[in-house]
Protein backbone atom coordinates (compact mmCIF):
# COMPACT_ATOMS: atom_id res chain seq x y z
CA UNK A 1 0.00 0.00 0.00
CA UNK A 2 1.19 3.59 -0.62
CA UNK A 3 2.30 5.89 2.22
CA UNK A 4 0.69 8.92 1.47
CA UNK A 5 -2.82 6.69 0.92
CA UNK A 6 -2.41 5.60 4.42
CA UNK A 7 -1.84 8.89 6.03
CA UNK A 8 -4.67 11.68 5.20
CA UNK A 9 -3.04 15.24 4.24
CA UNK A 10 0.18 13.06 4.08
CA UNK A 11 2.08 16.04 1.66
CA UNK A 12 1.01 18.70 3.86
CA UNK A 13 2.30 16.71 7.28
CA UNK A 14 5.44 15.62 4.95
CA UNK A 15 6.11 19.81 4.03
CA UNK A 16 5.72 20.57 7.75
CA UNK A 17 7.95 17.97 9.41
CA UNK A 18 10.56 18.49 6.79
CA UNK A 19 10.85 22.21 7.64
CA UNK A 20 10.58 21.34 10.97
CA UNK A 21 13.28 19.16 10.53
CA UNK A 22 15.54 21.47 8.30
CA UNK A 23 15.24 18.53 5.73
CA UNK A 24 17.60 16.57 8.10
CA UNK A 25 16.67 13.25 9.44
CA UNK A 26 16.34 13.29 13.77
CA UNK A 27 17.31 9.78 13.63
CA UNK A 28 20.69 10.04 12.01
CA UNK A 29 21.55 13.01 13.70
CA UNK A 30 20.84 11.47 17.33
CA UNK A 31 23.64 9.03 15.83
CA UNK A 32 25.84 12.13 15.04
CA UNK A 33 25.23 12.01 11.35
CA UNK A 34 23.35 13.47 8.39
CA UNK A 35 20.56 12.06 6.17
CA UNK A 36 18.35 13.98 3.98
CA UNK A 37 14.29 13.06 4.85
CA UNK A 38 12.21 10.74 2.50
CA UNK A 39 9.69 9.38 4.56
CA UNK A 40 7.14 10.03 7.18
CA UNK A 41 7.26 7.60 10.10
CA UNK A 42 4.66 6.44 13.21
CA UNK A 43 7.22 7.20 15.63
CA UNK A 44 6.01 7.20 19.05
CA UNK A 45 2.68 4.41 18.10
CA UNK A 46 3.78 2.15 15.34
CA UNK A 47 0.84 1.93 12.31
CA UNK A 48 -0.72 -1.38 13.22
CA UNK A 49 -4.54 -2.54 13.09
CA UNK A 50 -4.45 -2.65 16.81
CA UNK A 51 -3.02 0.61 17.31
CA UNK A 52 -5.44 2.45 14.65
CA UNK A 53 -7.64 1.45 16.10
CA UNK A 54 -6.76 2.26 19.80
CA UNK A 55 -5.30 6.09 18.41
CA UNK A 56 -7.25 6.81 16.07
CA UNK A 57 -6.84 10.61 16.59
CA UNK A 58 -2.89 10.05 17.43
CA UNK A 59 -1.89 7.37 14.93
CA UNK A 60 -1.56 9.62 12.32
CA UNK A 61 -1.02 13.12 14.22
CA UNK A 62 2.01 15.43 13.66
CA UNK A 63 2.78 13.77 17.61
CA UNK A 64 3.43 11.06 16.28
CA UNK A 65 5.03 11.14 12.74
CA UNK A 66 8.62 12.11 12.28
CA UNK A 67 9.97 13.21 8.63
CA UNK A 68 12.57 10.69 8.84
CA UNK A 69 15.27 9.05 5.84
CA UNK A 70 13.95 5.63 4.90
CA UNK A 71 17.41 3.75 5.05
CA UNK A 72 17.61 5.12 8.90
CA UNK A 73 14.58 4.29 9.73
CA UNK A 74 14.83 0.82 8.16
CA UNK A 75 17.96 0.31 10.70
CA UNK A 76 16.52 1.67 13.84
CA UNK A 77 12.50 1.09 13.33
CA UNK A 78 11.78 1.48 16.97
CA UNK A 79 13.35 4.52 17.18
CA UNK A 80 11.28 7.68 19.04
CA UNK A 81 8.60 5.26 19.98
CA UNK A 82 6.52 5.90 23.76
CA UNK A 83 5.20 3.94 26.32
CA UNK A 84 1.97 2.33 25.88
CA UNK A 85 0.39 4.27 28.56
CA UNK A 86 1.91 7.62 27.14
CA UNK A 87 0.52 7.21 23.74
CA UNK A 88 -2.66 6.74 26.21
CA UNK A 89 -2.32 9.98 27.59
CA UNK A 90 -2.02 11.69 24.64
CA UNK A 91 -5.23 10.06 22.87
CA UNK A 92 -7.00 10.92 25.79
CA UNK A 93 -6.01 14.68 25.53
CA UNK A 94 -6.94 14.78 22.10
CA UNK A 95 -10.20 13.94 22.60
CA UNK A 96 -10.75 16.32 25.31
CA UNK A 97 -9.28 19.10 22.75
CA UNK A 98 -10.31 18.71 19.49
CA UNK A 99 -9.62 21.79 17.96
CA UNK A 100 -6.38 20.76 18.72
CA UNK A 101 -6.50 17.41 17.61
CA UNK A 102 -8.35 18.37 13.91
CA UNK A 103 -4.90 20.90 13.79
CA UNK A 104 -2.73 18.29 14.17
CA UNK A 105 -4.61 15.71 12.00
CA UNK A 106 -5.02 18.71 9.19
CA UNK A 107 -2.19 20.87 9.57
CA UNK A 108 -2.88 23.11 6.06
CA UNK A 109 -7.05 23.10 7.79
CA UNK A 110 -7.87 21.10 4.32
CA UNK A 111 -11.13 19.03 5.26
Amino acid sequence: MDTDAMIPNYETKHNYLFQRHRGYCPIARSRGRLAAVTDLHHAGVHNTKVNRARYPLLINSLWNLVAVNRGWHMQYPSWGRIPYLEAEKREAFLRRHPAIAARLNNPGGEE
